[in-house]
């Protein structure tokens, strides 16, 4: 509830706008200008219309102190509901912000919520993923070892039987060289001796022949 009425505000109102436009307070309505009235000669009129006009002046001072003080007061009264407005309209755009910002921080709190309530279902299925894959990987890598562990079961016993087969390949390769150097130095024994006959035999027909030769008559 104000404590002013319509015509104090209205008047409020005005001298602010006039204050805040520096305009100069209206001009004081003239005093009627009284004639001094006559006196006895014997009155000094001069100091009489001095004293007049110094009484005149003084009233106009304090008429014009009073004016300052209402003007004054009504500037300060002016400010003050200025400032009261200002102050109310900060304070209802606050509140109002601060009802934004309960709301804004409310409405982040529950995306906040089912964002991590997202992400925990998400996690929890990632995690019994990878635990059936731990598994499923732990069967294949005991099936890959099983399987490399019979590879080398069987390489290994391909190679012995290749050395086997080596070894037997290489004894009857020198049995067979073996005997074909025999046979050669038998061949080459008999290559000799049979050589060793034809010069004989070539000796023995020369001998003929130079013996028949000498037998024939001149």
């Amino acid at each position: 509830m104000s404590k002013f009425t319509d015509a104090e505000r209205r008047a409020v109102m005005e001298e602010s706008a006039r204050l805040l436009a520096d305009k100069p307070p209206p001009s004081p309505p003239a005093e009627p200008v009284r004639e001094p009235e006559l006196e006895p000669a014997a009155v000094d009129h001069l100091a009489e219309w001095r004293d007049w006009h110094d009484a005149r002046d003084v009233e106009r001072q304090a008429e014009r102190e009073r004016r300052q003080r209402e003007e004054l007061r009504a500037q300060a009264d002016a400010t003050t509901i200025f400032w009261d407005e200002i102050d109310r309209r900060v304070q209802a755009a606050l509140a109002e912000q601060r009802e934004q910002l309960i709301g804004l921080i409310q409405e982040s709190a529950r995306a906040v919520g089912d964002f991590a309530d997202s992400v925990d279902k998400k996690l929890a299925k990632l995690e019994r993923d990878l635990d059936q894959r731990r598994k499923e990987h732990a069967r294949e890598s005991y099936r890959v070892n099983d399987l490399a562990e019979t590879h080398r079961r069987e390489v290994e016993q391909l190679r012995k039987e290749v050395l086997r087969q080596v070894e037997a390949r290489e004894l009857a390769h020198t049995r067979q060289i073996t005997s074909l150097q025999s046979e050669l130095s038998r061949a080459h024994a008999s290559l000799v001796q049979q050589h060793a006959d034809d010069r004989a035999d070539e000796r023995h027909t020369a001998t003929i022949l130079e013996l028949r030769e000498l037998k024939r008559p001149n």
